[in-house]
């Protein structure tokens, strides 16, 4: 298992279809993703998060990977991702 994932085109369009259909557009959105048919782990990606506290939604770039709460870096010695 790689733990590599696609985010196709489409994206554009479901990003576009979600705002829309809530009403809420998220701070700093733009609908001009690119596709990426290759995201493999230590990859940063676009991440929506919708804040169920305080109703925020916001876009922010999350480092996909398994990093341990109590590291101080990204770059393990020893991965935790297979």
């Amino acid at each position: 298992m790689c733990g590599r994932f696609a985010m196709y085109d489409r994206v554009n369009a479901e990003i576009t279809e979600f705002v829309e259909a809530t009403g809420r557009r998220p701070e700093e959105w733009t609908a001009d993703w690119e596709a990426d048919y290759n995201i493999a782990p230590t990859d940063d990606i676009p991440v929506l998060i919708d804040s169920a506290k305080t109703r925020e939604l916001r876009f922010e770039h999350a480092h996909w990977s398994l990093v341990p709460s109590w590291s101080d870096t990204l770059k393990l010695k020893f991965p935790t991702f297979n």
